[in-house]
């Protein structure tokens, strides 16, 4: 996946960034992963894959509840998330 081994902040610029997501604005976004054919394969990975561990409809409310509160992103950190 392209946002293994991005820290928060990071993970968050690319999310907002339309030149990194397909071009998309929040509300696409959004879209995208409420209905978009393509995110399913992140619920439904086949083979000997795990599925996302969230509801798909948990996270679309967690980014519709983001994009509400103007899409913050946390302070950079020098850490990176570990495996």
């Amino acid at each position: 996946m392209g946002w293994e081994g991005l820290s928060d902040n990071e993970l968050c610029q690319t999310l907002k960034d339309p030149r990194r997501n397909g071009g998309r604005d929040l509300a696409a976004l959004t879209e995208h992963m409420k209905n978009d054919p393509l995110v399913d394969h992140g619920w439904n990975p086949g083979a000997n894959r795990k599925p996302i561990p969230i509801p798909r409809e948990e996270v679309v409310r967690l980014m519709e509840e983001w994009g509400r509160a103007g899409a913050p992103c946390p302070s950079p950190s020098l850490a990176r998330p570990s495996d």
